[in-house]
Order: structure tokens, then sequence, then C-alpha cells
């Protein structure tokens, strides 16, 4: 079968007549192919390609095509379509690009399954022309058609160009781009996009005076509407962009114009399914297997921990190297905690891998992962540098082994467990009395963990979880009953979707009532915890002030007996001695008298 399809009237044919991939009846639009390939991918992650159709070589093949015949490689642009590789190079087409072509996050995926890093020379391309424009006209729109220039600059397509008068203005190809660059921020965290949809944002609060209904379907590159009426295909990639920014009442209105708009066209309908996908955190980050990755020192196809271990070893002339596959955790690094969140968002997290945040330091172990630790009894030790500290973050002297090097001078090392994992108390004594110590301080430790936090923030996501999905019933509830939604084909994939809304509901409901259950005792133990704490605290002044106060009578007696020694009279203290003294020699004489005593004065 050719990667291209046809429909000739009465079957579907291959697309090339005569054997090549090119010419016969039809040709191809690059973003089609784009999407086609990323949809295979989609397929095999979802159904996997054991089946009759091997879904991931069906891609690999497509992404293979499309660089071949869909790619200007003396550029490095995306063209408009495999028809472009047969026109000669003084022909306009062969100079040209299209914004809608410009699905940004799909070509770091292409690059990964297909191990051909030209598709990163075509991204950071891409986004060099995005740039251009953004700085040259300051509205963040692109023209629907780009064409480069003998002097390597790229500028708007002239009228009529390929498909209407206004093919260099904002128009019915690039009102996609809002949603299409978008994405690599929502899914990748791209700078560039972030700052686009910004700029884009900005622009349209601004000619709307913030009222999504008055999006016009087209406008010039300097803003000017070149149409007076709204369209679906215009507002809907729009909600991308917003999500991209921080403005999120801006966001939240024209989502709600999307989802309220009634029926539109294919086109308007389309785009506005795949937005909301996006927008809902739903949209699928397919990963093939890359011929060599970076920094795979074991060559198992992933740069895990496992890596960097074996690289460790190397470094330090360890003869013990030993294969480090077994227990590899794959674990993918974000900058920020809000970074590692859209991909939570957008599905990126692997069951079976973890995420470091370089900014808290943690560690976010994947279902599948956590699992195996725990019935493994395993355990994972990590080494990090920490400059600063803030308020209310865990001083790390309290729960690890650690080394102040403020003073690289004069380091201050921290000592929490010795080399067999025992804890070390982090004891503070102090003498109060003779041969009496008390420990004045409670160790964190003893109080405050981990499981604290674990424990809320799960239960945080669970109730959260909750409300989301109720709310997602009681919005198709209330889409049933408006008159937009009363057709019967309406009516049955709304009432499909509320179906699949309530299972995910019960399911969100039960697994809270599930946590509820469970953490009572989990927070009973934490709160048990923490007033032991504050009863050994209070039990140690306790005893501290009664020590104080024995040690105060004891002074008291010492100072009392003292002053009796001390303030008395010679004359008093002679009479007494000499009284003393002569019932101690009467005693005396009487002793001896017992002596010389034999049995006869007895009888």
């Amino acid at each position: 079968m050719s990667w291209q399809q046809c429909d000739n009237g009465s079957a579907l044919i291959d697309g090339a007549e005569d054997g090549s991939m090119t010419g016969g009846s039809c040709d191809s639009a690059t973003d089609g192919d784009m999407d086609i390939a990323y949809a295979l991918l989609l397929a095999d992650a979802v159904w996997g390609s054991d089946g009759e159709i091997h879904y991931l070589e069906a891609a690999k093949d497509m992404i293979h095509d499309i660089m071949q015949y869909d790619v200007n490689q003396e550029y490095w642009i995306l063209t408009l379509g495999d028809w472009v590789s047969t026109c000669d190079t003084s022909e306009k087409y062969y100079h040209a690009t299209r914004s809608s072509d410009f699905i940004m996050q799909y070509l770091p995926v292409f690059a990964e399954v297909s191990g051909d890093e030209n598709w990163m020379r075509i991204y950071e391309t891409t986004y060099e022309i995005i740039t251009s424009f953004s700085e040259q006209y300051g509205t963040g729109l692109l023209p629907d058609f780009i064409i480069r220039e003998a002097s390597g600059q790229f500028v708007p397509a002239e009228a009529d160009f390929l498909e209407s008068e206004y093919d260099g203005a904002y128009s019915y190809n690039s009102c996609r781009t809002p949603w299409r660059i978008g994405m690599d921020y929502v899914i990748n965290g791209n700078e560039t996009a972030k700052q686009l949809c910004e700029q884009m944002t900005a622009f349209i609060t601004k000619q709307t005076n913030r009222d999504p209904w008055e999006i016009m379907a087209g406008y010039q590159l300097d803003g000017t509407a070149i149409e007076d009426y709204n369209d679906l295909c215009f507002t809907a990639p729009f909600l991308i962009a917003a999500s991209c920014t921080n403005d999120t009442e801006w966001h939240d209105t024209v989502r709600d114009v999307v989802v309220h708009y009634g029926d539109d066209v294919y086109f308007g309908d389309t785009i506005k399914m795949l937005c909301l996908i996006v927008d809902d955190g739903n949209w699928i980050v397919p990963h093939g297997t890359p011929t060599s990755v970076r920094g795979d020192v074991n060559a198992d196809g992933i740069f895990s921990i496992a890596d960097l271990v074996m690289m460790q070893k190397w470094m330090i002339h360890y003869d013990g190297i030993t294969d480090a596959k077994t227990g590899d955790l794959n674990v993918t690094v974000y900058e920020t905690e809000d970074d590692w969140k859209k991909a939570v968002k957008a599905g990126n997290m692997p069951k079976d891998g973890a995420a470091f945040i370089k900014s808290t330091g943690e560690l976010v172990l994947g279902n599948e992962a956590s699992e195996t630790l725990k019935q493994s009894k395993a355990s994972i030790e990590l080494n990090y540098d920490k400059k600063g500290f803030n308020s209310g973050e865990v001083r790390p002297e309290y729960y690890f082994n650690c080394t102040d090097i403020t003073d690289a001078k004069n380091k201050i090392t921290y000592e929490k467990y010795d080399a067999k994992g025992n804890e070390i108390y982090q004891d503070i004594d102090y003498i109060i009395a003779v041969n009496q110590t008390l420990t004045v301080n409670t160790n964190a430790s003893d109080v405050f963990n981990a499981d604290i936090g674990r424990d809320v923030d799960e239960m945080i996501n669970a109730v959260k979880a909750a409300i989301d999905a109720n709310d997602k019933v009681d919005k198709i509830k209330d889409m049933m009953n408006q008159a937009a939604y009363s057709g019967v084909s309406a009516q049955e994939n709304l009432q499909t979707w509320l179906e699949a809304a309530q299972k995910e509901a019960d399911y969100a409901n039960d697994n809270l009532q599930k946590l509820y259950d469970s953490y009572i005792g989990n927070f009973d133990e934490y709160l048990s915890d923490v007033n032991l704490a504050i009863t050994t605290v209070g039990s140690k002044g306790d005893r501290l002030e009664l020590t104080e106060t024995r040690m105060s009578n004891q002074q008291l007696t010492v100072k009392t007996l003292k002053s009796n020694n001390e303030d008395r009279e010679l004359s008093d203290i002679i009479i007494d001695y000499t009284a003393a003294y002569t019932a101690y020699q009467a005693s005396l004489q009487a002793a001896g008298m017992l002596n010389q005593t034999t049995l006869l004065n007895y009888i």
C-alpha cells in the first residue's frame, strides 16, 4: 500500500499511479501527512503493534517519507506538500512554507522515533521563522504562506500565491498556529512558543476588548481585521494560546465560548475538539525507541540512573562494574515543579519511571516504580547540592547526611545515619545538676517526615479529581438541556459522554472515600507523634522546673546552716564546746569502768 491513498469515486487507490511516491492521481499537504504519522504513533501507544498492523513501523515509514518528500533539505523547512519535491528550484513553491504545518510538538517526537536529528534542524529553523515575524509585526500573527527570499529572509506571500487574496495574511491556514505552536509549550515547555502565545494573547485581548465573540475570521499581520464575522476555527486555537499565559480569566472566557459555540462545519468542530483535548490535559505523547540515546552508557536504549552509576564508577576507576540494566529507573529531569505538573497533565509521567525536580530536589516515582521498590524493599540514594534555603523548607541536617560548605575552609559535617544505615540521634544534652543530665531537644525527624506531605498532597489531589469529575458530569447534563444540543445525534453523543463521565466520577468518589478511610489512621498517627513531641517537651520543662526548685531549696538550706554557724557569739560556742567536751569525757570514764567489771561484781 502506498503512503498516500486517494478516492477515485469508487474505491481507495494508491496515490501514485506510476509507482513513485509523488504524482499520480493525488498529492498531499504536509500538515496532513504529519497528522497521519502522529496518528499511527498514537495507535501504537494505545493499541500496540502486535496485531495485524504494525503501527510503529508504519509510522516510521511515514516519517521517513515526509522527510524525503515534504522537507526542503536545502533550507531545512517544511514544504507545502509532496508535490513540491517535483518542482524546479526556479519555481516559487520551492521556496515556500506554510504556517499551518508548524506543528512544533510533533518534530521532537519524530526525531526520537526515527533517530533522524534533521527533524531538530527543522525545529530550530521553523522557530527562527516564527521569531522573525514576531519581532517584525509584534502581534504574534503568522501569514498563511511564507516565502524565503534570495537574501534568506522570510516574508509573507503575495495575494493569490496559492489559494486566495489573503495568502499573506492571518487567514484559514494560519488560524491554527496558536494551537499548533502553543502545544509545544503545553507539552514540552518551549519558551519561544510561550512568548509567541503571550504576544498573540496580548494582541487579541486588546483587539476584542476581552470578548472572544469579537475574534474575527482573519487579520492582516499588523492586526487589522479583514472580516467582520467570527469563526470557530479562529476562536478555538486562541484557547491553547491563553493556556500558555497567566491570564486565567481570559482562558476561561474563551473556553466557555468554544464549548458553547454551537454546531459548526467540520473544520471548526474538528479544531475545537482537538483544542479541548489539549486544554483538558488529555493529549497523548507517544514515545518510540530511538536508535541511539545520548548518555546511554549501558546500551539499553534509555538514559537512566543506571547509566549515571556506571559512568561514575568508570570515572573513579572502579573495577566492579556489572550489568547496570537490571533495575533501571528511567528518570526525567524537570527544572521546576510547574514543568513537572505540565508533563503530568499531558500524560507524560511514565508509570515505571520517575521525575526529578531540580528546583525542589524531589524524586517523584511513578505508580509501578513505587510498587516495585516497595516489594523489593529497595532503596534510592541521591547526592545533590543546594544553595540557599527559604522559610518553611526542610533543614537537611535534621534528615540527611550532609555537609555545610558555606565556608569552604571550615566545612561542617552532619551525620544522620551511620555506615549501616542506623539513625544517629542529634541529642543536645545539658548538665542541670550533680550527676544529672537533661536532653533538651526533640529531633524534627521524629515529629515531621515526608509521609505527611505526601499524604496531604495525595488527599488534595483526590479531592480535586473528585470535584473535577463531578463538575464534568454536571456540565454534560447542563448541555443536554440546552437547545443547541437538542438534536438526536447530539443527545446520543452527550449520553455516551455522560456515561463515561459518570464512571469517572464514581471512580473518583470511590477513590476519595478509600483514601479517607485509609488516611484517617495515618493522620491520627501523625497527630499522635506531634502530641507526643509536645508532651515530651512539656515534661522536660517540668523536670527542669522541679530540678530548679530542688536546687533552690538545697541552696537555701546550705545558706541557713552557714549563717547559723557564722553568726553565733564566741562565748556561746565556748560554752557549747565545754559542755560537749565534759559529756565526752564522762562517756569515756563510764566506758573504762565497764572494761574493769568481772563476774564477781554480779555475785
